[in-house]
């Protein structure tokens, strides 16, 4: 047997297992503000950059609630990414989910290495609270998105949990 098969073999293995189920990244935090105001403030494209890591601008490109579509510029470190979404979940006050529609660094598209879907949803939690959840369920494409999965989530939970901590900021400040 040749060093390849095996390592073949196991990547074969690994893919398999992904393929079977869809890998997710998850936050969830309690915000002290009603489900309508944190909602508000989630869907406002303009406030994006306020508490979304890494996003320095983002702009509405077409559409309004459902079906609408965002571009987000990005902080990547030693690049400038783009990210344009589309908004596949709108319930005022309660869930809001988009799709990646496609990425680009320093102004190349790059080749999609996951399908990702990111869910917001909001319950309340007491009398004037909300327990606010990040969900991202990613798919991979080929077996470069199944090599990146394990960081790609990993980052994901990451920046879910700054994004709700960055969040309470914005809609409750001093809270």
């Amino acid at each position: 047997m040749s060093e390849s098969e095996p390592r073949d073999g196991n990547v074969t293995g690994i893919m398999s297992k992904i393929r079977r189920g869809r890998r997710e990244a998850a936050a969830t935090a309690s915000i002290p503000a009603v489900p309508t105001d944190v909602f508000r403030v989630i869907t406002d494209v303009e406030n994006l950059p306020r508490w979304w890591p890494r996003v320095k601008k983002a702009m509405l490109i077409d559409g309004d609630e459902l079906g609408r579509e965002q571009v987000l510029t990005l902080d990547w470190g030693r690049q400038e990414g783009t990210i344009r979404q589309k908004v596949v979940e709108w319930e005022p006050g309660r869930r809001y989910a988009w799709t990646v529609v496609s990425e680009s660094a320093d102004g190349r598209e790059l080749p999609p290495l996951v399908k990702t879907r990111v869910t917001v949803t909001i319950e309340r939690d007491g009398m004037s609270g909300s327990r606010v959840e990040i969900r991202a369920h990613f798919d991979p494409v080929g077996g470069r998105g199944v090599l990146a999965l394990r960081q790609i989530s990993r980052l994901a939970r990451a920046s879910y949990r700054k994004a709700l901590r960055d969040l309470r900021g914005v809609v409750a400040p001093g809270a």
